[in-house]
């Protein structure tokens, strides 16, 4: 008999962003109400947009004040899942702070939420669209990013489409103005990239040479590079023949082709679960704990499922303005040390 999968969350439930049927805060996991299986879930500011694994369809839930479900409703939040009414096998999706993007099989974007900046790269500053459009610019994209007020596509052809707000470079075309663009721009100087990925204000970038290229805002050197300068992108001489990049918030993970994970950026929360005894930040930093790990970097934590399917968390998740910011089991408001929670991934 096939092995039924559930999905869970842990955090503020404020606007329905959990899933579970109501807006209580979730301070251990509880099951999402879903009468699906996905295949992914991309969390965004405070909402949720899902990949059905049986027909691609989409489901959101979650904050809707901009339209950032994609359903064409007026209500402000759903605490339940709810299918996105568009005909289409999707394959991909990414949320940003109020919007979401999601990649079709046929190579198509389709952008829908808030638009204050551009961020729906549709060509216009609309304030906002609560049903998926399509952007009609660019086609055969087969990775899409999303930032804070920004999105990235990545084409068939290793080309990067940037669009959005562009925060202290965050677009990959340096401090120009415009400081926003409506429709896809292509970055210059990146070519054979075969992955993206999004912070807040940053991505990283990663080419079919296993190099690793990164931009926009670098505060906390969660670009690579310890000057904290904010650049366009510039490629990290230090790392090689990496195979897969992640973004947090204001941090970054990579893995090699031996396996080896390193981080670097924002510590300030213990997001590595290494204690930096003078600075907020992180060198470019070996993490062997997490080989042979998945990686699901968030806003100020990240979560590692290991081998068994133990979920591991490190650094802080926020139970809203009534709670207390907590890691894994602990009452406390941060912890250096990840706690193993009692749920196990399936």
């Amino acid at each position: 008999m096939a092995q039924e999968s559930f999905f869970y969350a842990l955090g503020s439930g404020s606007v329905g962003q959990l899933g579970t049927g109501h807006l209580n805060t979730a301070e251990d996991f509880e099951r999402v109400v879903t009468p699906v299986k996905f295949r992914q879930i991309a969390a965004g500011g405070s909402h949720c947009v899902a990949i059905s694994e049986e027909d691609g369809s989409l489901w959101s839930w979650g904050s809707n004040f901009s339209g950032e479900l994609g359903l064409g409703d007026p209500c402000d939040f759903l605490c339940t899942p709810t299918q996105v009414p568009i005909t289409k096998n999707f394959i991909q999706v990414a949320t940003g702070n109020c919007f979401s993007l999601a990649l079709d099989i046929q190579g198509d974007v389709w952008a829908f939420g808030s638009n204050s900046d551009g961020m729906l790269g549709v060509g216009n500053y609309n304030n906002s669209y609560s049903v998926p459009t399509r952007i009609n610019s660019v086609s055969n994209i087969k990775m899409v990013s999303a930032g804070f007020e920004f999105g990235i596509l990545l084409d068939s052809n290793g080309n990067l489409w940037s669009f959005g707000k562009n925060f202290e470079g965050c677009l990959g075309h340096g401090l120009v103005e415009p400081n926003s663009l409506c429709t896809p721009t292509k970055i210059k100087d990146l070519e054979n990239i075969i992955q993206v990925a999004s912070g807040l204000v940053f991505s990283l970038a990663l080419d079919s040479r296993g190099h690793v290229w990164s931009f926009g805002f670098n505060a906390l050197g969660q670009l690579g590079f310890q000057d904290m300068k904010s650049r366009t992108p510039e490629r990290i001489p230090s790392l090689e023949n990496i195979t897969k990049i992640y973004c947090g918030g204001d941090f970054s993970i990579v893995r090699n082709t031996e396996n080896q994970v390193f981080g670097f950026g924002s510590n300030e929360m213990w997001q590595f679960g290494k204690e930096t005894m003078d600075k907020d930040s992180l060198d470019i930093t070996e993490l062997p704990e997490w080989e042979n790990k998945d990686i699901l970097p968030g806003l100020l934590h990240t979560t590692i499922i290991d081998e068994n399917g133990f979920i591991h968390v490190y650094g802080v998740v926020q139970l809203g303005i009534d709670h207390h910011a907590r890691t894994g089991k602990f009452d406390v408001q941060v912890s250096r040390k990840p706690k193993s929670l009692t749920k196990r991934a399936q």
